[in-house]
Formats: C-alpha cells, structure tokens, sequence
C-alpha cells in the first residue's frame, strides 16, 4: 500500500498538518498598528526639524550682531558718520560695510546674513561723555544694531545689539 502525501504548492505546512498562513483581517489590523505607533514619530520629527530651524535663525543674528559690534568697537569715533535715526543695512559688499565716508578706516567685516530672513537696521549718535578723572572730554559715538526677523512658526524676534566707541588717545599731551 502506497500512501502518497498531497503535494501543496502555494502554501506552508506546519505541525500537525495545519496549512499556515496570515488573514486579510489580520494583515490589516497590523498595518493599523504599525500606523498607530509611527504616526506619533513623524510628528516628533516634524517639531524638532522646526526647533532646528529657530535655533539656526537665532545663531545666525548671534552672530552677525557680535561680529558687527566687535569689530565696530575698533573704530575711532571720528572715522563714524552720525546717522539721522535708524538706516537700514542694505547690501554688504564681500562681507566689509562702511559706516562712514571712504579713505578712512571705518569698515567692519561681517559675516553675510540672507537678507531676505532678517532685516537689519542701525544708527550711530554722538556720546555725551563726562571728562574723566584727567578732566579731559574724550570724544564718543554710541552704535545699535537691531536686527529682526520671522521664525518659521511666525512668531516675530529681535535682537538689539550696542557698542560704545571711544576715542582713548589723548592730542596735545
């Protein structure tokens, strides 16, 4: 007596002679699990690629602001042209800005910020200094820089950045 086992092609055999096996239903109910369990991820991703965003904007006026000032600070008062109220800060010829007339040493080397983000503004006023100890005025002009912009959630920031400019070398003595 030859018993010959049915050959079955398109499916597995398990224990006990089961064919195996996943269910249309069973297959759907995983996918929406799968789905209950990322869609939580996707939104994480989402608010911190943003957070990056804001953190990247803030860096960028950080530091454009301190380079300004820094190297503004170096300037001799007479070298500055006063402005009348806030000028706004237009195009910066590879990376050097003037703030005053040329064949004098009255540039500042920034780096370029994306004008298009931030908008830039800034005045320069003469400082009414007390004479110091010497009794001697020195002479002093007060920078602020203000710079603004909208973060990608369109909350509005700013940043306000001074430098007082003295005038230390004393003529005359």
């Amino acid at each position: 007596m030859n018993i010959r086992k049915p050959a079955y092609r398109h499916c597995t055999v398990f224990l006990h002679g089961k064919r195996g096996g996943l269910s249309l239903v069973e297959v759907l109910v995983a996918l929406f699990v799968l789905g209950l369990t990322l869609l939580p991820l996707f939104g994480l991703y989402s608010q911190s690629s943003a957070v990056v965003r804001i953190g990247r904007h803030d860096m960028e006026a950080m530091n454009f602001g301190s380079s300004f000032i820094a190297q503004a600070r170096k300037l001799l008062p007479g070298n500055i042209t006063c402005t009348n109220g806030d000028v706004k800060l237009l195009a910066i010829q590879n990376g050097r800005l003037r703030l005053g007339p040329g064949g004098v040493a009255n540039e500042v080397e920034v780096p370029m910020l994306d004008q298009s983000i931030f908008q830039t503004k800034y005045s320069i006023m003469n400082f009414a200094m007390l004479p110091a100890n010497d009794g001697i005025v020195r002479e002093a002009k007060q920078i602020v820089l203000k710079i603004s912009w909208k973060e990608s959630l369109g909350k509005d920031k700013s940043a306000c950045f001074t430098a007082l400019v003295v005038d230390d070398s004393i003529s005359g003595h």
